[in-house]
């Protein structure tokens, strides 16, 4: 898709460039068919990545827990 965009123009680039009028628009083809496949492999790999989240600090509250409370340091 950044192949039929415009870069960065003015005095950062140092030259200008000629910006099309028109948007691309994509094809309907396969790659819009498997948006769906994409939408659930999204939602999958975040809920992994979530949940690996959300046990990794339970597991790092029950050992804080497990080594401070036999101590009295954790009242």
């Amino acid at each position: 898709m950044a192949h039929y965009m415009g870069g960065i123009t003015g005095p950062i680039a140092g030259k200008p460039e000629v910006i099309p009028v028109s948007d691309y628009i994509p094809k309907e083809d396969d790659a819009l068919k498997q948006l769906p496949c994409w939408r659930q492999f999204l939602i999958w790999n975040f809920s992994i990545g979530v949940g690996g989240n959300i046990l990794t600090t339970m597991m790092t509250c029950l050992l804080a827990h497990a080594l401070l409370f036999p101590k009295g340091l954790l009242l």
